[in-house]
């Protein structure tokens, strides 16, 4: 990726390998995980936690460790981001009735890398946080509208209209 100026995001497949090798996420340019997986990484338990401390935590946790960014999403609480240089938020989920949450993550991440291909973004810390905050929602939508319907792919919207936002 770096010899071909290509940025890298990356999802837990396997918590063990992103344990064993904590260095190599410093090499990601961001980092995406729910919140049972970001307490593991980090040696913690946060499913008590509000919205406001995990933004703090991540914050703090991402500048310490020094990883590019960092996205954790916390279902139906919506999802927190944070990047080494300090620029952090939050994204609420939309209030829906949940049927199953079977590829809500990989949705969000999806909708989310879908966004930034679409839009031609190779530098993700050059996007404002309204910008981030923006895509990020829309990510949101698409997982919060995928789980009212039961299934994986099959439960994934084809479009979002207006109405959806």
């Amino acid at each position: 990726a770096k010899k071909h100026n290509k940025k890298v995001f990356s999802v837990v497949a396997n918590m063990s390998i992103a344990l064993e090798r904590r260095d190599f996420l410093k090499s990601i340019d961001c980092f995406v995980c729910n919140i049972q997986e970001a307490g593991m990484l980090f040696s913690d338990d946060y499913t008590d936690k509000s919205t406001e401390e995990m933004i703090e935590i991540l914050s703090q946790k991402v500048i310490a460790a020094q990883i590019p960014s960092m996205i954790i999403t916390m279902g139906g609480k919506g999802a927190v981001y944070a990047d080494k240089y300090g620029q952090k938020g939050y994204c609420p989920a939309r209030r829906v009735e949940v049927k199953d949450t079977t590829g809500a993550g990989d949705g969000f991440i999806g909708s989310f890398l879908y966004q930034c291909a679409f839009k031609d973004i190779h530098d993700f810390s050059a996007l404002s946080s309204n910008e981030l905050e923006i895509m990020l929602r829309k990510s949101s939508i698409f997982a919060g509208e995928s789980v009212t319907k039961h299934g994986a792919i099959s439960s994934y919207p084809t479009s979002l209209s207006e109405d959806n936002e």
